[in-house]
């Protein structure tokens, strides 16, 4: 028996075949995944609903409730922390046992708006 080989067209037509199915399978997979998004977003609407939230009308760009920052030190004078403020001089001057650089740096730390920068100041 003579073995018979496809003819072009043949293997052309297979080709364009495999390439249908190939893009019919990819369209059906993004439309499945679109419609997960789909189904995920209305959760989130029907569970914004329910718990009753709302959306912030202002936006995050809009809000502007940050305390300004003033370098300058509106009181003449500072209470309450005489000690540490003894104890910084004497650091930035120099008088202490262990100081050994050309340049101090002393860290103030602690919670805010406990006075840091007056007394630093």
């Amino acid at each position: 028996m003579l073995k018979t080989w496809p003819c072009m067209e043949d293997l052309l037509d297979e080709l364009a075949i495999k390439a249908a199915q190939a893009k019919l399978e990819a369209k059906f997979s993004t439309i499945k995944e679109v419609q997960k998004i789909d189904d995920g977003l209305e959760y989130t609407v029907a569970r914004t609903a329910y718990l009753r939230l709302t959306t912030n009308a202002m936006g995050r760009t809009n809000y502007n409730n940050k305390r300004l920052h003033n370098t300058c030190l509106l009181e003449t004078q500072f209470f309450g922390r005489t000690k540490e403020e003894a104890e910084i001089l004497k650091l930035l001057i120099g008088e202490v046992e262990n100081s050994d650089a050309m340049t101090n740096m002393v860290p103030i730390v602690g919670m805010g708006n406990v006075g840091k920068m007056a007394l630093g100041q």
